[in-house]
């Protein structure tokens, strides 16, 4: 996948391990509820708190979202700090555009 990574505006940094489609982070959309996108990253720098406003960044492009939810080892956080191994669920953005941006197959 290469070297993604999620700054914030207050400083915190995320490396991105991994991102998916979970029926655990379901969206509710005007055409019916869908399948949420989580993202497994680890915080190298700054606190990462739900409401964040967070830059995805991409080889070509950044995407701008929001952070809804944050967990550990399926229990939920208010907030994530240096070193923690965390899954985060964003506000609008899906694996489907994510993978269309880096050229790559959409997970099943």
């Amino acid at each position: 996948m290469g070297e993604l990574a999620i700054t914030t505006d207050n400083g915190a940094v995320m490396k991105v391990e991994r991102f998916f489609s979970s029926s655990s982070a379901i969206k509710k959309e005007k055409r019916g509820n869908t399948k949420g996108l989580v993202i497994l990253c680890k915080v190298t720098t700054g606190t990462l708190t739900i409401g964040s406003k967070i830059n995805l960044h991409l080889p070509e492009y950044i995407l701008k979202d929001r952070v809804v939810r944050i967990e550990q080892n399926k229990i939920p956080l208010r907030n994530a700090c240096p070193g923690q191994e965390i899954g985060i669920c964003l506000e609008k953005e899906t694996e489907k555009k994510i993978r269309e941006l880096l050229n790559q197959p959409t997970s099943r």
